[in-house]
């Protein structure tokens, strides 16, 4: 109530001010947000698909040392591979009955890693999101050869995308900023195009109040502000003639 009569106090400059900005306010951020939702959805799918493709090719290569017990070569290509790719925080490679067989971490596994995706046994990949000390991280499984002769785990980061789409908000909030800023502008010069006609009628209609009867409206349009001034303009008229 009390915002209510605020509002209803309010010249018509500045309710009209209000609502322009006030829309485009409310318009930009809605439009800011459902643009950061679609980058969120479309940078999931994309790190999922990317994810999926990587370890599908690490496991066409893995595949050979695997069947000759070549446990240094296969030590050696994941290890270089991890190196080279920047997203990538670990590969796992497990044999068909879900053995260990190589991984790309200094000494050991982080406590709790191996479980968080265990092997299935089956045929399909699999995709875990879990939470790091380096942050949100995919974890996806991947068959060689459907599981006859083991599995790929590869760990994706999303911080290099997550700092892609902070940038790309960043850029989002400053042409949101402009936008809202031309937009008040345009709605000072709307509101003033709108009341300096009205303003014009009120002065008129004062002065002829107070005993000037000659006073008129200027009429600057063809609107219907325009016509009231015209109108009014009538109106003084009749009323000098009556004198």
């Amino acid at each position: 109530d009390f915002t209510m009569n605020r509002l209803k106090n309010l010249s018509i400059y500045h309710k009209v001010l209000t609502v322009t900005v006030s829309t485009v306010l409310l318009l930009g951020g809605f439009l800011g947000y459902i643009t950061l939702e679609a980058l969120n959805e479309m940078n999931d799918r994309q790190i999922e698909k990317r994810g999926v493709e990587m370890a599908g090719h690490v496991a066409s290569l893995v595949a050979a040392p695997i069947l000759v017990n070549d446990i240094y070569s296969l030590g050696e290509f994941i290890h270089e591979f991890r190196s080279d790719t920047e997203d990538l925080r670990y590969l796992l490679v497990f044999d068909h009955s879900g053995r260990l067989l190589a991984h790309t971490f200094p000494t050991s596994l982080p406590k709790g890693l191996r479980n968080v995706n265990p092997i299935p046994l089956r045929t399909e990949s699999r995709i875990i999101a879990i939470n790091s000390d380096e942050g949100a991280i995919r974890d996806i499984l991947v068959p060689i050869e459907n599981g006859a002769i083991g599995y790929v785990r590869a760990g994706i980061t999303e911080e290099p995308s997550k700092a892609l789409i902070g940038k790309t908000t960043k850029s989002l909030l400053v042409i949101t900023a402009a936008f809202c800023s031309l937009a008040a502008l345009l709605g000072v010069l709307l509101s003033r195009f709108i009341t300096a006609p009205v303003g014009h009628l009120v002065a008129a209609a004062q002065a002829i109040a107070a005993g000037n009867l000659d006073a008129r409206a200027e009429v600057r349009t063809g609107d219907e502000i325009g016509g009231l001034a015209a109108s009014f303009n009538e109106m003084a008229q009749e009323l000098k003639d009556k004198e």
